[in-house]
């Protein structure tokens, strides 16, 4: 077990150091892009060079039940709702930081019930969002919340009107807050929590990450999927998804930039 996780660590550091020495591969050609994301019980990273390259590298184990979603603060700190909420209807979920050494997850503050939260992410101002309740005959179903991260309480923003469960959120460089269903983007009010849809993915769906890339220039998604999950990026004026690569593990989700 020693041996692997040296080894892991490694290779991690071989995967850093090539993206940090690389500015431009050419001139119709990006610099690579870094990213978190989540397969089951697993922290990972995915390295991107171009559309035809993806390396995955295990981080570790998060090391409780659920760990779906990922948020990263400013401060550099990761977030996640673990628990088998996710998948037992009115089970309990918990806030936790993400150890970006080890993937560990601490679990803190008070536990939720009847959420189900998947997506995850904060604000160009600081704030957490998350969107819960995913059973359609209650009042909430599909509702925005804020999220304190001094105590992992929930406080409800409102309903936002989609017909499908929110998966995972992304921010743009102008603020505009992007949520992805299985099948469609949004853009949601962060003030009401109202959704309004922007397209229906094309060439792709069970679509459950979603993040764009560290310079806000690029969107990415994730399948969930198996026996092997997808990378896309996704064009907002279209929906349409350009496959970039697999990812090596089932099941993805939880997506966010490394910095």
């Amino acid at each position: 077990m020693s041996e692997r996780r040296e080894r892991v660590r490694m290779v991690g550091g071989i995967v850093l150091a090539a993206v940090s020495s690389v500015v431009w591969i050419g001139c119709d050609q990006r610099a690579d892009d870094m990213l978190y994301a989540t397969v089951p019980d697993k922290l990972v990273t995915l390295s991107i060079r171009g559309v035809n390259e993806t390396t995955t590298t295990v981080v570790g184990t998060m090391g409780e039940p659920g760990c779906a979603s990922l948020a990263r603060s400013s401060a550099g700190v990761m977030y996640g709702v673990c628990g088998p909420g996710i998948m037992m209807p009115g089970g309990p979920q918990q806030l936790a930081t993400i150890d970006l050494k080890t993937g560990h997850a601490t679990l803190f503050g008070q536990s939720l019930t009847g959420l189900a939260v998947m997506g995850l992410e904060f604000s160009p101002d600081g704030t957490l969002y998350a969107v819960g309740d995913r059973n359609k005959a209650s009042p909430t179903f599909n509702s925005l919340y804020t999220v304190n991260t001094s105590d992992g309480t929930f406080t409800r923003v409102g309903s936002t009107g989609a017909p499908e469960f929110f998966m995972d959120f992304a921010f743009d460089k102008n603020g505009t807050m992007f949520g992805a269903t299985s099948h469609a983007l949004f853009t949601i009010d962060p003030k009401t929590g109202t959704a309004t849809k922007v397209n229906d993915f094309v060439g792709g769906g069970d679509i459950m990450g979603l993040s764009f890339d560290a310079t806000k220039k690029r969107l990415y998604a994730t399948d969930f999927k198996a026996p092997n999950s997808a990378l896309y990026l996704v064009d907002l004026k279209t929906g349409f998804l350009t496959p970039v690569g697999t990812i090596g593990y089932p099941m993805s989700h939880g997506l966010v930039a490394t910095n």
